[in-house]
């Protein structure tokens, strides 16, 4: 089955202190995890692998930044079960400031998902060499269902 995570609308503010509000409020080292994938001029395609809290009590804040901001790509994220989460395209609801495109996404409890090995993926037209970085901030649920 394909999930497809939710787009949130994004204050300027956002853009010039980089935390969304709820990850302004949980961001610390230990709920916070980070994927990157570089692909060299040419390249289409790429992914890279990060530890996944347990998507079943805390729900996710992510960030998709793109550098340089011309680039377009798809990505989605592969969770530890095989699942595939679509995040969509870097065109949509995207916002382009200071050398980068960002789009700001929430995943909310995913309770069929299990913690572990996920994998952050990114396809890309061929064209110039392209920076795609997924910190992705983690919202522990106090009572989750």
């Amino acid at each position: 089955m394909n999930w497809v995570a939710t787009r949130i609308s994004v204050p300027a503010l956002v853009i010039l202190t980089g935390l969304t509000g709820c990850q302004a409020e949980h961001a610390t080292a230990d709920l916070r995890r980070q994927a990157r994938v570089e692909l060299g001029e040419g390249e289409q395609s790429g992914s890279a692998a990060f530890e996944a809290l347990d998507p079943r009590i805390h729900a996710q804040d992510i960030v998709i930044l793109v550098e340089p901001p011309v680039t377009v790509a798809d990505v989605w994220l592969t969770t530890a079960d095989g699942a595939r989460l679509n995040m969509g395209s870097t065109t949509q609801d995207c916002v382009t400031a200071a050398g980068r495109r960002r789009c700001d996404l929430r995943l909310p409890i995913l309770e069929a998902r299990r913690p572990g090995e996920w994998t952050f993926h990114v396809d890309k037209a061929v064209g110039p060499a392209a920076t795609v970085s997924l910190p992705i901030d983690y919202i522990p649920i106090e009572d989750p269902p």
